[in-house]
């Protein structure tokens, strides 16, 4: 994930996914209808990259979500950026090679993360229950 801050990039990457709930499978529903909670992963020290993130997020304007293009990869950026409540704007940036060229020619042509709603709620689906 990379925050745009004072006009500065910082890049800082997560260790694996950023939810235990994901490796666990569905533990911890509640009674009503509705989705999983997300769930910081405390495990394997991800609770201080976790805030290192929110901290470099509470001082950027911008978020770029630039993780995996498939809908875990929307998932895990769309939940960093939910669970540190960020409100600026939040681009996404797609590309599938890790090549100078090619990220720089997805950070120009980024989106709007809105355009990947629906990738974003095929997540949301496949966790929600009603018992």
């Amino acid at each position: 994930m990379r925050t745009c801050s004072h006009g500065k990039l910082a890049e800082r990457s997560t260790v694996g996914h950023g939810s235990e709930r994901q490796k666990r499978g569905r533990g911890g529903a509640s009674l009503e209808c509705g989705r999983y909670p997300f769930v910081a992963d405390s495990s394997a020290g991800k609770s201080a990259v976790i805030e290192e993130l929110r901290q470099a997020i509470e001082k950027a304007d911008t978020v770029i979500i630039a993780t995996d293009c498939d809908r875990e990869g929307q998932a895990i950026g769309e939940n960093i950026a939910r669970h540190c409540e960020f409100q600026g704007d939040v681009f996404r940036v797609m590309f599938s090679a890790e090549d100078s060229e090619t990220i720089r020619a997805a950070f120009t042509a980024r989106r709007p993360n809105a355009d990947y709603a629906p990738l974003y709620q095929s997540v949301i689906t496949s966790t929600s229950f009603c018992p």
